[in-house]
């Protein structure tokens, strides 16, 4: 029998999220939907927001969705 890890690790997931497809969507106004489906066609969702509209940054709310998946 093979000893499977007891932990993840950072990098396990980095590697995991790699092999993935991830998909950023913004369905209304300044909420950015990250959908972050595995190789085993699990999904797995995260999502940001930001309050002011004139403040909004596409790159900044994919940020923020794609930690909150991962989290």
């Amino acid at each position: 029998m093979s000893e499977l890890p007891n932990s993840v690790t950072k990098e396990s997931l980095e590697d995991l999220i790699a092999k993935s497809e991830v998909v950023y969507t913004n369905p209304v106004g300044t909420l950015t939907h990250c959908v972050i489906t595995l190789p085993c066609g699990y999904g797995v969702t995260g999502e940001s927001a930001c309050v002011d509209p004139a403040k909004y940054d596409k790159a900044i709310g994919e940020k923020y969705a794609l930690e909150q998946a991962v989290d």
